[in-house]
């Protein structure tokens, strides 16, 4: 009685529900058609790549995003996470075997010397066109939702942070407006980013 409907199926039922409070429940873990999951593609040198860009000392992450010129669907091909090297490093591993960049585009509006850095080491990172946090998950939200964003089905740290990123629940077991452990989901930042 006292637990969420979604805990207690899944503690107790063992039927798998999304939990209250999650924020990409549009996002479905499975292989297309059913969800947004699909085997790795070579993806074509024509098509534009976008990379989004989360800056840090410690956890530096960067999603790739390829675009399908015929449909307009993006299709995360790859995710960076690394940390303890220089900005020259970083911009080094991130360019490694990619065509030029269509967009590169990271960090919170504050964080300009993290874009110059790496415009010296050779990515031109743009600040984000927005800067609050809920506009930009509602973004990536709609893409999922109206089923225009897709990852090849490797991509194992995104789609653990997917699976993951929630709001807090208070007492009464409903997410309030604070996302849970926000430090932890590099990956998502930089998705939400570009």
């Amino acid at each position: 009685r006292s637990m969420p409907p979604w805990r207690f199926d899944l503690r107790y039922r063992g039927r798998y529900s999304r939990p209250a409070g999650l924020i990409y429940d549009a996002f479905t873990d499975e292989p297309y058609p059913a969800g947004h999951l699909c085997r790795r593609f070579e993806v074509p040198w024509d098509w534009k790549r976008h990379l989004g860009l989360d800056f840090g000392g410690v956890h530096t992450a960067g999603t790739f995003w390829a675009e399908d010129p015929q449909t307009g669907y993006l299709y995360g091909y790859r995710e960076y996470l690394a940390g303890d090297m220089t900005t020259e490093e970083h911009a080094r591993a991130l360019c490694s075997g990619e065509p030029k960049f269509a967009l590169a585009c990271g960090g919170s509006w504050s964080e300009d010397q993290w874009r110059r850095e790496f415009k010296r080491a050779g990515i031109d990172v743009k600040r984000p066109d927005i800067s609050d946090v809920n506009v930009g998950i509602d973004r990536v939200y709609g893409g999922f939702k109206e089923r225009k964003v897709f990852m090849f089905d490797d991509l194992t740290g995104l789609r653990k942070e997917l699976r993951e990123y929630s709001r807090k629940l208070g007492s009464d077991g409903e997410p309030i407006d604070v996302i849970e452990h926000k430090e932890r989901y590099h990956l998502l930042d930089a998705t939400r980013y570009i």
